[in-house]
């Protein structure tokens, strides 16, 4: 069947239930997240962006009156309360600029900064805030973490074999991954799959953690140090490429 038909026949398609047509829409809004009809998340990650610019909007006038604490207590409150909800799940590659904007223009807000002026090492170093690509690597891990707990939902038992890893060896070094890869575009963004993943390459001294707080603390203080040696690494200037290059050498 070529493609074309395929499609027709897709649109064609109508779902009943007791007489009454289920009708077909884009998108839709469940537990606070916009699942649009592609999985690609950018109704979500827009909805999100407007949310959080408007709320770092409204508190600018009292910028130069607030204390810093009360400021980032503020922001934690109203801005990171909405752009980190769920993010292990819509946060995609595609929508990390969008999110790294948000966090370093919060930055701004809290150290009285203008628009143009450089504030990520700021952010790293005195904020201890991650940005997007290291927090979804944080949020997929705790994720991961709860599964193997033993008062998880029984739906989840077994969902992840935390054992279902293969290291592959090549000229360049050593590598772990899962043993299995998804062969479809969903697949491999599937949570179970990017959970896997990240579990992999977990550093062997968080596996062992039986409390999820003491694993959850620990972890994040790790990728807090992950995120300085990065923005340390390089001279000043550096921008959020810095993150990109140190984790291609470590793990994140």
């Amino acid at each position: 069947m070529r493609t074309s038909e395929f499609s027709e026949k897709i649109s064609n398609f109508h779902i009943s239930f007791s007489d009454t047509l289920v009708n077909t829409v884009k998108k839709i809004k469940t537990l606070g997240v916009i699942v649009d009809c592609t999985l690609d998340w950018s109704y979500h990650a827009e909805k999100v962006a407007k949310t959080c610019n408007f709320k770092l909007w409204k508190p600018y006038p009292l910028k130069f009156i607030l204390l810093q604490d009360a400021k980032v207590t503020l922001i934690h409150a109203f801005v990171f309360s909405v752009l980190n909800y769920m993010s292990v799940i819509w946060l995609q590659p595609k929508h990390y600029l969008m999110y790294n904007s948000i966090v370093k223009r919060a930055g701004r807000f809290i150290f009285n900064l203008d628009i143009f002026s450089p504030v990520s090492d700021r952010i790293v170093t005195e904020l201890g805030w991650l940005f997007a690509k290291l927090k979804v690597s944080f949020e997929l891990r705790k994720f991961c973490f709860n599964f193997f707990l033993s008062d998880s939902p029984v739906y989840f038992h077994n969902y992840i074999n935390p054992n279902d890893c293969l290291t592959t060896t090549t000229r360049s070094g050593s590598f772990i991954s899962p043993s299995s890869t998804p062969k479809t575009k969903f697949g491999k963004t599937s949570i179970k799959y990017r959970c896997l993943k990240k579990w992999c390459t977990t550093p062997s001294e968080f596996k062992t953690y039986d409390l999820f707080e003491s694993f959850k603390n620990n972890l994040f203080n790790y990728m807090v140090k992950l995120q300085i040696e990065a923005f340390l690494i390089k001279t000043i200037g550096c921008d959020l490429s810095c993150i990109d290059n140190v984790c291609s050498q470590i793990v994140c």
